[in-house]
């Protein structure tokens, strides 16, 4: 039985996420998903006590629009930006608009990782249709893309842990321009509609609502011992999606 799925694991135990704790006091069996191959092997090893648990060195990727229906991306890699080696989750990013060619010749910084969507993954290990827990989804500004091309009748989790912070300020297409809801997004300027209220609206459709996050309190109360003189992410980095059906 899966509880949970991670994407964006990064290195596993830091003052920035909360699934070190939560999932061995729950007692969850889960997915951890990070493509960046050496932040991959520290999720690894911080993890190495946990025998009820699975992982995927891979990018989760968003489908793509064709002719207004989502399509699977049939590309079976991406190329992903590396990250700063103490710190990944800072700058490490699937590069979905790169050459691969020019990109992997230019630097170092860049590489090719595998990739497939959420349906995929939720396929894999057979949750299709399946409800859990929670599906906890920090993948450095990929998050819109994967979560808006997301068949939720497919994928079920009672709770939905995102970050939304850099989808505030980010504006989404003019007009019929916009491939999630055309018919929100005017012709001026100052019409334009943010990815945030356009996520709103699609969860809410899918049956979810915004919930105070039920696990920041104590995550909160956890960092300052664990990690002496770091601060916890704040509370509004995330938004937490509950489905009182599932």
């Amino acid at each position: 039985m899966i509880d949970f799925i991670q994407l964006g694991a990064n290195v596993g135990k830091s003052e920035t996420d909360i699934m070190w704790w939560l999932v061995p006091e729950k007692n969850w069996s889960g997915i951890f998903v990070e493509p960046n191959p050496d932040a991959y092997e520290k999720l690894i090893e911080n993890y190495s006590e946990l025998n009820n648990c699975f992982f995927e060195k891979i990018a989760v990727i968003g489908k793509t629009y064709d002719d207004d229906f989502v399509t699977e991306n049939t590309d079976e890699s991406v190329i992903m930006r590396l990250g700063n080696p103490e710190h990944f989750h800072e700058t490490s990013k699937v590069e979905l608009t790169a050459d691969p060619e020019v990109l992997t010749r230019r630097s170092i910084d860049f590489i090719e990782v595998p990739s497939m969507s959420l349906e995929k993954l939720v396929e894999k290990y057979n949750m299709s249709g399946k409800t859990f827990e929670l599906l906890q989804v920090d993948i450095e500004g990929s998050d819109y893309d994967v979560l808006l091309t997301a068949d939720l009748s497919k994928i079920c989790p009672k709770y939905i842990r995102i970050e939304t912070i850099h989808m505030e300020n980010k504006m989404c297409l003019l007009e019929s321009s916009c491939p999630i809801f055309p018919h929100d997004c005017g012709s001026r300027e100052e019409d334009r509609i943010s990815f945030k209220k356009h996520l709103d609206k699609f969860m809410k459709l899918n049956g979810y609502e915004i919930v105070p996050d039920p696990w920041y309190k104590h995550y909160e109360f956890l960092v300052p011992s664990h990690w002496p003189g770091k601060n916890p992410e704040p509370e509004n980095f995330n938004t937490v999606y509950f489905n009182k059906d599932l």
